[in-house]
């Protein structure tokens, strides 16, 4: 798209470098990454992302990944801690584990779950500490 077309489809566009604010080079290059994220292999990923966003939306499943960050959990210590049912523990812990937050283990007829890496134990350790700054 040239710089012209560009600043012909919206006039805050135009204004924005006319003020200095952005340039149309800038423009153009968030333009190209946009295109990279919504095609192919950038597409899968958003895709992926939307998903463990989604399951990451409910406060209850926030606090189990935080109860799971220190160790493993039988699914009767999180119904106790969580004080939920154990229909909805069960639908919560699949969800976290459908997205791969959070692994299985079965022992007898206990299931026991654990944060799926150490990835995903710093992701979450990291939103804990900003969480406590605000």
């Amino acid at each position: 798209m040239s710089g012209s077309e560009i600043i012909n489809k919206s006039e805050s566009v135009s204004h924005l470098i006319e003020d200095g604010l952005c340039s149309l080079s800038a423009i153009r290059s968030a333009m190209a990454e946009a295109a990279r994220l919504m095609s192919g292999k950038g597409e899968a990923n958003l895709v992926s992302l939307e998903r463990i966003f989604k399951v990451l939306s409910d406060r209850n499943r926030i606090a189990i990944l935080i109860l799971l960050v220190n160790r493993e959990m039988c699914v009767c210590e999180i119904m106790s801690a969580m004080k939920l049912s154990q229909p909805t523990a069960s639908r919560n812990m699949n969800m976290l584990e459908r997205v791969g937050l959070v692994r299985r283990r079965r022992k007898g007829k206990w299931a026991f779950y654990a944060i799926s890496s150490s990835q995903t134990a710093r992701l979450v350790r990291r939103l804990l500490v900003t969480g406590d700054k605000k």
